[in-house]
């Protein structure tokens, strides 16, 4: 009876250390499983805020497109790279509209107005050389095209009006396809790149910039402009009423290299941002086909990193 009994204590501290073992391991499985959970939570949620900036981002972008074919030309949206911020949903959008016609088109422009763009910009001489060459070889390896008359619509000027059928482009047939071959010429580095990337198209099917609607960089690179008579042109540029828009006086020396038009394409450029920080920007070339019921066709659709990045 004694042996019996002093068993007793020993069975009972070893199902009492079993019982702990279990409950220690139970205890991980949970604490894994809550951390996971969380986890999870945090990864969904982000994927939600996510998709809401995208969302507000490609709404800016509609609406955009909505202000560039209003037929009220006082509600019409000017393509000259003016900010419009707007609240939606607990977000706020940022909007700009480029007319790639105010850009130096890589495949039609003058090689001094290249020249002058790169100089403005400060870009290295090596780098300057290395673009200018590659724009000429590639332009030479083309084959020669007939000029096609591209539709063109009036600008915030006047009524959006077409003024002539539209044409369609062929990448393949142009010595740049896009602007982001630029990138791939040889002695380009990324820095360069995006450094001129802004003030280059590949859309404007003109050799010549839209000066209504060109930023402050380009209509410097003309060859012997005048900065000050560039920096009171823009003012009165940005003065104007739109709808009601008073002349621009003619830009002196500048003859050459510019001319007034309306719009073929533009760029427009949306950061949206969620009340939760959550951000994505949309960069789109948009074509003004002017159909009554498709007005505008999509070039480029694609998530600005450099500018979600800000």
């Amino acid at each position: 009876m004694i042996r019996a009994s002093s068993r007793e204590p020993r069975q009972d501290g070893f199902a009492l250390l079993l019982v702990v073992w279990v409950v220690a391991i139970l205890a991980v499985l949970a604490a894994g499983f809550a951390a996971t959970t969380r986890s999870d939570t945090r990864l969904v949620r982000n994927l939600v805020e996510g998709a809401r900036a995208k969302a507000l981002a490609e709404a800016g972008v509609s609406v955009a497109i909505a202000g560039l074919v209003a037929t009220d030309p006082r509600r019409q949206w000017r393509p000259d790279g003016s900010e419009h911020v707007l609240s939606f949903a607990g977000g706020s959008i940022r909007v700009r509209i480029e007319d790639e016609g105010g850009k130096i088109d890589l495949n039609t422009a003058p090689p001094e107005l290249i020249a002058g763009l790169c100089s403005e910009l400060g870009i290295d001489s090596s780098v300057q050389s290395a673009i200018l060459e590659a724009v000429i070889a590639r332009r030479a390896a083309v084959t020669p095209r007939a000029a096609q008359a591209p539709l063109r619509l009036n600008s915030f000027l006047t009524p959006l009006t077409v003024r002539q059928p539209a044409t369609s482009r062929d990448p393949k047939a142009a010595a740049f396809g896009t602007v982001d071959q630029l990138r791939q010429v040889s002695g380009v580095d990324q820095a360069s790149f995006e450094l001129i990337r802004p003030y280059v198209t590949v859309y404007a099917q003109s050799a010549l910039i839209n000066p209504s609607t060109a930023p402050r960089e380009v209509l410097l690179a003309i060859p012997g402009i005048d900065p000050r008579q560039v920096d009171q042109y823009i003012a009165l540029r940005m003065s104007r009423t739109p709808g009601q828009p008073a002349p621009l006086p003619p830009l002196v020396g500048a003859a050459n290299y510019v001319v007034e038009g309306g719009l073929v394409s533009v760029t427009i450029i949306a950061d949206a941002m969620t009340d939760t920080g959550a951000s994505f920007s949309r960069r789109a070339v948009i074509s003004l086909t002017g159909g009554p019921g498709n007005p505008a066709q999509i070039l480029e659709w694609r998530q600005d990193v450099a500018e979600a990045a800000k």
